[in-house]
């Protein structure tokens, strides 16, 4: 998942903080403090947190650096869990597919239980969460506030091929990916339900979709306030 970066024109050629870059989706800030880290060490956090490559299952691929924005390919599903990382307070849970199953005849069976891990520390998480909150609350593009406390963070490939908006409350976390499975074909351009726009990043149509989504189903779940994040770390 990349995220789409600004012009200058825009006041983004100055310096800023990570979490400024993360809110602004100015990718050259992600950058600039992942080359000031271990590239095996931001791996191995995402590994813990369950982001793996969607063509072979494999953890992302180090030799390619642009991972670190997102340059290597992964599902909805994984994206969402991974996120829920956040949600959580630092603890990532393997997706479960069933909850619970009952026969016809009312007989119930045992289906696979949780399997959790502390992938992330609750300091980490909540510093992620911050500029992700400031995101939503800011209103870019066709994302709004949802009437309960989230975050969510956009993404775009360069040409527009794959657009994202991914983000979750302290009760439920949600991928929205509008994109082309198995071409590169730019989404700009193209008539979409009736509309062709000449740019399409990942707050348009992804991100219409996450906030009326979210919008919809979020009162169902918790919705606290998320956790203060220490003055070190923001």
């Amino acid at each position: 998942m990349n995220g789409s970066s600004k012009t200058p024109a825009r006041g983004f050629e100055r310096p800023m903080t990570v979490s400024q870059g993360l809110t602004q989706s100015v990718n050259t800030a992600t950058v600039a403090q992942a080359a000031l880290l271990d590239l095996c060490d931001i791996r191995d956090t995402a590994t813990s947190m369950g982001v793996h490559r969607a063509v072979d299952g494999e953890p992302l691929e180090v030799t390619s650096p642009s991972f670190v924005l997102g340059g290597q390919e992964v599902s909805p599903l994984t994206m969402a869990a991974a996120y829920a990382t956040f949600a959580s307070g630092g603890q990532y849970c393997e997706p479960t597919a069933l909850t619970e199953v009952t026969d016809g005849r009312g007989n119930s069976y045992e289906v696979p239980g949780e399997n959790c891990s502390r992938a992330i520390s609750e300091d980490v998480a909540a510093a992620v969460t911050l500029p992700l909150q400031n995101l939503v609350n800011g209103s870019p593009g066709s994302i709004s506030p949802i009437g309960v406390p989230a975050a969510a963070k956009t993404g775009t490939t360069d040409q527009s091929e794959q657009t994202w908006t991914v983000g979750y409350t302290t009760g439920i976390s949600t991928a929205s990916w509008v994109g082309n499975w198995n071409s590169y074909t730019s989404l700009n351009n193209q008539e979409i339900n009736g509309v062709t726009r000449s740019y399409v990043d990942g707050s348009a149509l992804a991100g219409a979709q996450w906030t009326q989504y979210m919008k919809a189903v979020a009162g169902l779940y918790a919705a606290d306030a998320f956790p203060a994040v220490p003055a070190e770390l923001r």
